[in-house]
């Protein structure tokens, strides 16, 4: 037979399977085998071989030149045995692993490293030639084979010296404790292992306690993971430096101390750890300076083992997480838990549920703001009166989350009742508890006995919500600044050392007796600024309870009452009550009905009952008063009939704005506009855009534009206007000689429109804005003589002409009246050349006409194709525009050079507070440019630098100084290469920029490292609202820390994930943090790694997950 694999060791592989080989026969084999140098693979099964054989073949095993594998499968060998084969491990360089199994058959391999190469060795690792060979990691697999502790030492013996030897896997052996504590001892021989696997080993709790003291001990052990108390899973890792080359032992690399550096991990999972064990582990883990996390998740802890935890854990000064998810846990236990808070200063978060996620997280020194999350337990009052008692000695707290508790309106109540007590600084989150009205009502009180609740949000829905919010301190420091702001105006009061406090209910179905207890409630609630009530069914008997409440409330500045199902009179009831307001007040009402002649009525009524009125405006089916403080009425004005219209005596109203936008309203509607007419002689504003009025509407309007004497603003914004409807209104114009402010936007003007605008704007001396934008039906011809019209308005100061696109005529004509314009303060002038041509001559007219401006404050010119030469015209005004706050100058070719010099001219733009170049070419040279320019731009809010060529330097360039620009609220980078440099750079930054609101980095080519430190980043702006990283590589990872972060951004609204490489578990680690977020509206992951069919399972743990593409 040996002549016969002679032959056959011509081939890369050669079989000699079921013959009986003595040992003599085996070293002729060997002596064989060392001569045939082209050998892959060598099967040597069946053979009947045994110890005497394997240590032959152990002698031979350096010297034979197999490049693959040598099987021996299916022979008797003994642990004698393995240890002649493990010693090739040590002795021959190129043999990579043994593997022995003996649980079904006898499964024995050794593998090699492929073709020994010459050169790029380590020192001391030759060949028979006194060649340098490379080193490779190996492993030594020995499972299931009876290994005894008796063995170890035969074994460990084999190994010493092997500092090449990486994995060596024990699992499914008789090791017990004693083999466990040889391997211990034995750890300094084996000066290369990564990885020791003793699973199935018959350790006890005992053998996991003397890991933790080599945990602490052993300088590069840096993981023990065990379950069932060691009898199960017990894999041991180390940590070895990535410099370090394989086979390199530590000592030739440089010390690394006590491992101080390495961060340390104790897993010890599906256990019952008694209290006494607890006790001794937990000691020894004190011991371990470099222990970051300790997991305990899927455990039975009784509450002395939590005792006996919690007594240790301050002595742990580097655990930065102690992980209890799935783990039996009683309530009483939790609620020691929860004591942590109290018992180390460097808790920063107690997170617990019966099932799903759980655990605490650490600080290094001490924590400045702490969050409780204590969910899905069935508390009753005793437990609740304990955990008020814990909370209570807790100052640092920022967060406490109760939802899921099963709580009901006694739960509830009896927390709320040591809410003075609480020392929290941000919110309580009690959603998900069963409440009813009276739990409404408990929640509402909770404002009138603690001073520093400020917000009370409750729904009563499908989706059950009840948030308490709580001043911050700058509230308390500074004062609070209470605003009413809508799309037109904004009112502003400032009152120190105050508190601004605001109440929002929905679907509550109060009844009458609750409305009642509700009004009590609320007059008690001092400096009460909004009160919200929607979707409540109130209908008209409820309102009128709360009434003279609500006329009462002098801090009152916002009423917002939706889709109550009230009536016309009730709200007219309301308005009149509350006609003696102190202070201004802002009422929006929303009921389907509000719409075309019912709105027009209700609008009429209003002014008739309330003459504080100084803005109406329905909006939709959306009411919305704003009124001013007068004195009190008189006894006539208090008894005046309410149907007696506007006609009556004393009719005489305040009203300054009127608007109707959108709300059907047609041309039969505005009939009373005659009355609005001869009572309101102090209106301002009219704004009637986006209805049908028609020719009837536009017939009226012209009857009764003469009678409002003081019109300075009128809105006619519609795309449904006919070019005879605007004609009749221009004729109206000449009666209107104070209007200063025309927005004739989107309507169809054409030809005879546009002549008979151009005719009377000349006329109206005293405009100053005018917006034509996106209107149509126009000729060159017309469009020119319209601008001819506006050119002969001097004193504009606000011109909008986007997308009204102009010939080189009416560029021209243009460009000679902005040249005589020189109040000139907001412009914009987007798409309005049809030219093809790159920076022509009709658009370099137009911007040098703007070189007499000074005072301009706002410009947008996008989409004019500019191209450099526009830009360097362009940038010779730019240095005396230096109250210039916007710029958009988006699409238009703008290159390297072009940008350069813009960035230059900015220089001495300080108040800019917007810059728009999206959709250029700027590149990293600009990019570069403008990091010098932005620290010089206090006030910068807005920076949209998207898709402009901007590489990892520029990039990284940019983001080294947003810092220093304070009010940045919005960043986009979208579309730009900005790499891991860039991503890394940014992620530093965004640490420091607290007033940031809106991040866009949508197709950036995030790095994976990269996106887990953006990821984390984010966690630290507070004040985000919305981040794009959608069509990136954002995998798992990245998706992990998001979750972690995502409860941290208390105003984030969307974020945006859509095409990455999110696959189902970084989805489920979002979803399930969700529930801690509930400003989110939506997360999008359309197009990542997550099937289709995992769509409803994902939305079903949390809806805010969106899977669609639109």
């Amino acid at each position: 037979f040996l002549l016969l694999f002679h032959f056959l060791s011509f081939s890369c592989t050669s079989s000699l399977l079921n013959c009986t080989l003595t040992p003599k026969d085996m070293k002729n084999l060997c002596e064989l085998l060392t001569r045939c140098p082209g050998l892959s693979d060598v099967n040597l099964s069946g053979n009947l071989l045994k110890d005497p054989a394997f240590r032959v073949l152990g002698d031979f095993l350096p010297q034979v030149s197999v490049s693959g594998r040598i099987s021996i499968c299916n022979n008797t060998i003994s642990v004698e045995g393995m240890c002649c084969l493990a010693r090739a491990l040590t002795l021959c360089p190129r043999t990579e692993a043994l593997e022995i199994s003996l649980q079904q058959g006898s499964q024995i391999i050794v593998k090699f490293a492929g073709e020994p190469q010459k050169g790029g060795g380590y020192p001391g690792v030759e060949d028979s030639t006194g060649q340098q060979l490379p080193v490779v990691s190996k492993r030594l697999q020995l499972t299931n084979c009876n290994i005894q502790p008796g063995h170890l030492d035969r074994l460990l013996k084999t190994l010493k010296g092997c500092d090449s030897l990486e994995l060596l896997d024990l699992s499914g052996n008789a090791l017990g404790n004693r083999g466990l504590k040889k391997l211990l001892d034995a750890l300094p021989t084996l000066r290369g292992i990564r990885e020791i696997d003793a699973s199935d080993g018959k350790v006890t709790m005992e053998g996991v306690i003397w890991l933790a003291d080599s945990l602490g001990s052993c300088r590069d052990m840096s993981d023990v993971d065990a379950s069932c108390g060691g009898s199960k899973r017990l894999i041991i890792r180390f940590h070895r430096s990535a410099s370090r080359p394989v086979g390199i032992p530590p000592a030739e690399t440089g010390p690394q101390g006590n491992g101080h550096g390495v961060c340390k991990t104790l897993r010890l999972c599906s256990s019952a750890i008694q209290s006494a064990a607890m006790d001794k582990l937990c000691a020894r883990l004190t011991r371990c300076l470099s222990l970051s996390e300790l997991d305990f998740s899927d455990n039975n802890l009784d509450e002395a083992s939590i005792e006996k935890l919690l007594k240790h854990l301050p002595q742990m000064q580097e655990l930065k997480l102690l992980n209890i998810s799935n783990s039996r846990i009683s309530t009483d236990g939790a609620l020691l838990l929860v004591r942590s808070l109290i018992d180390c200063e460097r808790v920063r978060e107690v997170e617990l549920r019966p099932q799903g996620e759980a655990f605490i997280k650490f600080v290094k020194v001490k924590a400045e703001q702490a969050t409780c999350r204590l969910n899905q337990y069935n508390l009753d009052r005793k437990n609740v009166e304990n955990l008020s008692g814990i909370l209570e000695k807790c100052s640092r707290l920022a967060e406490v989350d109760l939802s899921s508790n099963v709580l009901e309106d006694e739960g509830v109540g009896c927390f709320l009742q040591s809410l003075p007590r609480l020392h929290i600084s941000r919110a309580i989150n009690l959603n998900n508890n069963r409440l009813s009205q009276l739990g409404v009502l408990y929640l509402v009180n909770s404002m009138s006995v603690c001073q520093r609740v400020v917000e009370i949000e409750v729904c009563l829905g499908t989706e059950e919500k009840s948030l308490i919010r709580f001043m911050q301190d700058e509230d308390e420091h500074q004062g609070v600044r209470s605003i009413v702001q809508d799309s037109h105006s904004v009112y502003e009061t400032k009152a120190h050392c105050t508190i601004a406090r605001r109440i929002s209910l929905r679907e509550c179905s109060f009844t009458k007796e609750h409305l009642a207890k509700l009004a009590d409630i609320l007059d008690k609630c001092a400096q009460l600024v909004k009160l919200e009530m929607c979707d409540n069914t109130l209908h008209s008997e409820g309102l009128q309870t709360l009434k003279n409440t609500l006329a009462r409330l002098g801090s009152l500045q916002r009423l917002e009452i939706r889709n109550n199902g009230i009536s016309r009179e009730v709200i007219v009831n309301l308005v009149q009550e509350l006609r003696n307001c102190p202070k201004m007040l802002s009422l929006r009402v929303r009921e389907s009905w509000i719409t075309a002649g019912e709105a027009a009525v209700l609008v009429s009524q209003c002014l008739d009952l309330n003459h504080n009125i100084q803005e109406i405006r329905v909006n939709r089916n959306t009411l919305h008063i704003t009124m001013g403080s007068c004195p009190p009425c008189t006894e006539q004005e208090r008894d005046f009939p309410r149907d007696g219209g506007l006609g009556g005596p004393s009719s005489t109203s305040a009203v300054k704005s009127l608007s109707f936008v959108d709300c059907g309203l047609q041309g039969h509607h505005l009939s009373f506009l005659q009355e609005v007419s001869q009572h309101c002689p102090q209106l301002q504003e009219l704004d009637l855009s986006h209805n049908s009025i028609g020719a009837e509407g536009a017939k009226t309007l012209l009857s009764v534009l003469p009678a409002f004497t003081h019109l300075k603003k009128l809105s006619l914004e519609s795309k449904q206007t006919t070019e005879c409807e605007i004609h009749l209104l221009a004729i109206g114009l000449n009666c209107c000689s104070n209007i200063q402010s025309l927005n004739f936007s989107h309507n169809k003007i054409g030809d005879e429109g546009a002549k008979a605008l151009a005719r009377v704007l000349p006329t109206l001396r005293h405009l100053k804005g005018i917006n034509f934008s996106h209107c149509c039906c126009l000729t060159p011809m017309v469009g020119f003589q319209l601008v001819q019209g506006l050119c002969q308005c001097p004193a504009l100061e606000e011109l909008n002409l986007d997308s009204v696109q102009l010939d080189d005529r009416g560029m021209a004509c243009l460009a000679a009246g902005l040249g005589r314009m020189a109040s000139v303060k907001r412009l914009t002038l987007n798409k309005i050349t049809s030219s093809p041509e790159e920076g022509s001559q009709a658009v370099l007219g137009v911007l040098g006409s703007m070189r007499t401006w000074r005072g301009i404050e706002e410009i947008a010119l996008n989409e004019i194709r500019m191209g450099d030469k526009g830009i360097l015209e362009l940038a010779c005004h730019i240095p005396a525009w230096d109250r210039l706050r916007k710029i958009s100058l988006s699409e238009n070719k703008i290159g390297e050079t072009g940008g350069v010099r813009l960035t230059e001219a900015l220089v001495g733009c300080r108040l800019l507070e917007e810059i728009n170049l999206a959709r250029n070419s700027i590149g990293d040279t600009t990019a570069g440019k403008l990091s010098e320019v932005l620290p010089a731009m206090p006030r910068l809010r807005v920076l949209i630098l998207q898709s402009n060529r901007i590489g990892p330097m520029g990039g990284a360039c940019l983001s080294q100084v947003f810092p220093a620009c304070k009010n940045l609220e919005e960043i986009s980078l979208a579309e730009n290469i900005i790499g891991r440099d860039g991503a890394v750079s940014l992620s530093d930054a965004l640490v420091q920029i607290k007033s940031l609101k809106k991040l866009d980095l949508k197709l950036t080519e995030l790095s994976p490292d990269g996106s887990v430190r953006l990821a984390g980043s984010l966690g630290h702006c507070v004040r985000v609202e919305e981040v794009n990283l959608s069509w990136n590589s954002i995998g798992d990872d990245s998706a992990h820390k998001l979750a972690e972060v995502l409860p941290r951004c208390q105003r984030l609204r969307s974020l945006d994930l859509e095409r990455n490489a999110i696959t189902i578990i970084g989805a489920e680690a979002i979803a399930a943090r969700l529930k801690s977020c509930s400003s989110i509206e939506v997360i999008r992951l359309w197009g990542n790694k997550i099937n289709k069919d995992d769509f409803p399972y994902l939305q079903e743990k949390d809806p805010r997950l969106n899977f669609s593409s639109c």
